[in-house]
């Protein structure tokens, strides 16, 4: 009974919700595109690897790739990347975490692997984090057209 009364009050699942629909604000329309973006928003911003996902979905980690990236979306690792610098950024705003802690909950290699994510998706410094909301992050990804590697 207590696991029903404290799950719904977990970052994860608060996070999820606060995320439910946002998948339509990166460009993501597809009923595959949607599914992964469940799954990896159900993570809580943890690292998940796509042959999870494409093992949730029923599909090859290639075929998912191929499919999630199709008509000009952003590509899946990118986006598992913006999935964690939100989350990364809701944890930044509570004076409890410092940035080697909130890497280390995330699963970032070190705080420099946030700072350097943060530049590369966003175009911030990962020190901004905690003044930024989760619809600024995902309009400069989209806007600066960072959802795709660069060749």
């Amino acid at each position: 009974m207590l696991r029903e009364l404290l799950v719904p009050a977990t970052f994860t699942v608060r996070f999820a919700t606060a995320l439910h629909g946002a998948e339509g604000r990166v460009g993501l329309t597809s009923n595959v595109q949607y599914e992964a973006w469940k799954f990896v928003v159900a993570q809580g911003g943890r690292t998940v690897r796509t042959e999870a996902i494409a093992a949730a979905l029923g599909l090859t980690r290639e075929h998912l790739s191929r499919r999630f990236a199709a008509d000009g979306a952003p590509n899946l690792k990118r986006v598992i990347d913006l999935v964690r610098l939100l989350a990364a950024a809701e944890l930044a705003k509570n004076p409890g975490y410092d940035l080697p802690d909130i890497s280390r909950v995330l699963g970032f290699a070190s705080a420099s692997h946030l700072s350097a994510s943060c530049q590369r998706l966003v175009g911030v410094k990962s020190s901004s984090l905690a003044r930024l909301r989760p619809t600024d992050l995902m309009d400069r990804f989209v806007k600066q057209g960072r959802g795709r590697s660069r060749g």
